[in-house]
């Protein structure tokens, strides 16, 4: 899907590899780690973040935006990662295959994977703390966006949804929470990463935002059953469509955004 930003997605894979392994010998709890952590994921999030640096950046090249970026990019990966392994326990979804392969919980047991989960939102900090430009507004955007007030509230209203079919339930603020202020939460990291200004942080928010709902909504399409697609599947299209655009047009006056708009209209291609 991404086979233009393969290089770039090549740097994050070996840069996940040696931050796992660079300063501590294997042991059961980075194995399990790693078993996740180094899977054939997509690497979007870490990918939006390298490239809204390289955008935003000033008075220096692509390669010093990444080079800056890239601690900020594993803590992304970490914390998404982290919540896959803790989305797919028994107490939460319960699915047994992540990626194509055992979920964590499966290939190890559930101990392993919960203390897998929490290493890897801990050290998430640990790499994000060690930015060069803006470490503590970067660890404030990031904790807001997945704790209490993001993607935890989201995954907690999405199991009460999901757990009683008889109550209605804002299923766009428990994507917004879930998935979008991750995506956002990416991009806006990106810009900051290069301190970039105040206006063009806000766009990548945007952005950011936009792009998770529409991301969202195309998963949903996608995991629609045979039954389900008649009534919904056109309405989820449209909105997706929607946040789409929206996600374009907010980028659309900052400067070098060529990159992250193709990035846009590949991630919907997955549903035309």
């Amino acid at each position: 899907m991404l086979t233009k930003y393969q290089n770039t997605i090549l740097v994050i894979n070996q840069a996940l590899e040696k931050s796992l392994f660079e300063n501590q010998k294997p042991n059961a709890l980075t194995n399990a780690m790693a078993y996740c952590l180094l899977s054939s994921g997509k690497r979007l999030r870490p990918l939006l973040l390298l490239e809204c640096a390289k955008m935003a950046r000033s008075n220096i090249s692509p390669s010093e935006a990444e080079n800056l970026a890239l601690n900020s990019a594993l803590a992304i990966e970490y914390v998404h990662t982290y919540s896959l392994i803790h989305d797919d326990l028994p107490s939460m979804d319960n699915d047994d295959f992540r990626r194509g392969k055992l979920a964590c919980h499966k290939k190890f047991n559930q101990a392993t994977a919960i203390l897998a989960g929490d290493a890897l939102l801990s050290d998430a900090f640990f790499w994000l703390a060690q930015a060069k430009n803006n470490a503590a507004i970067q660890c404030f955007e990031l904790s807001k966006a997945i704790g209490s007030q993001g993607m935890v509230l989201g995954q907690i209203d999405d199991l009460k949804a999901a757990g009683n079919a008889s109550e209605e339930y804002d299923l766009a603020n428990i994507h917004l929470n879930k998935t979008a202020k991750l995506f956002a939460a990416s991009c806006v990291l990106g810009g900051l990463c290069v301190d970039a200004k105040n206006t063009d942080i806000e766009a990548l928010r945007e952005f950011g935002t936009s792009l998770g709902l529409a991301f969202q909504l195309i998963d949903d399409v996608l995991d629609l059953k045979p039954k389900e697609k008649p009534q919904k599947e056109k309405i989820l299209r449209e909105l997706a469509l929607k946040h789409t655009n929206k996600a374009i047009s907010s980028i659309i006056s900052l400067k070098n955004n060529k990159n992250l708009s193709e990035i846009v209209k590949i991630s919907l291609k997955r549903i035309i």
